[in-house]
């Protein structure tokens, strides 16, 4: 299993992210961590996944862990 960090790169933005990769795998999974969270307290939750030979990426929402986006009004 391979696990990297990754800033997923958009037009303006960047969102930090883990990507889990299993040698083979048949599909991919997002998660998005709850309120007040971040993206490495559910690596242990995300895991069992992954060993379901699913690719995971795992990020982390504005205004938490490594985002550089505030949580203002556009969130949305």
């Amino acid at each position: 299993m391979r696990l990297h960090r990754l800033h997923i790169q958009g037009n303006g933005f960047s969102i930090p992210s883990v990507i889990l990769t299993p040698e083979k795998f048949h599909g991919s999974v997002l998660v998005i961590h709850g309120y007040g969270g971040c993206k490495e307290e559910i690596l242990g939750l995300v895991m069992p996944i992954a060993e379901e030979n699913l690719t995971v990426c795992v990020i982390d929402q504005r205004g938490h862990g490594e985002s550089k986006f505030s949580l203002d009004d556009k969130v949305l």
